[in-house]
């Protein structure tokens, strides 16, 4: 574990707890999220399906930027595949 990791786990203390303190402001942030999106007929479903599809655009986006450093700068074939999905 590096430095930067430590020092972050000693300063918000109680990191993957229920105590951390930063999981009061993510748990407002979900419950306000459910309230509107049901106010707006959106299904978990669908909350559920746009997460995914946002990580795995993400996770594309990532590969095919690591892959073009990796190679010089031109991805290549593969990451031309990946991205075209």
């Amino acid at each position: 574990m590096g430095e930067l990791a430590s020092t972050f786990r000693r300063r918000i203390g109680g990191w993957g707890s229920n105590a951390e303190p930063s999981l009061r402001f993510l748990h407002a942030f979900f419950r306000e999220l459910r309230q509107t999106l049901a106010a707006e007929g959106v299904t978990d479903e669908d909350v559920l399906t746009s997460f995914h599809q946002f990580l795995e655009d993400l996770l594309v986006e990532r590969l095919v930027q690591r892959i073009g450093e990796w190679k010089g700068g031109d991805p290549g074939t593969c990451a031309t595949w990946v991205a075209a999905r």
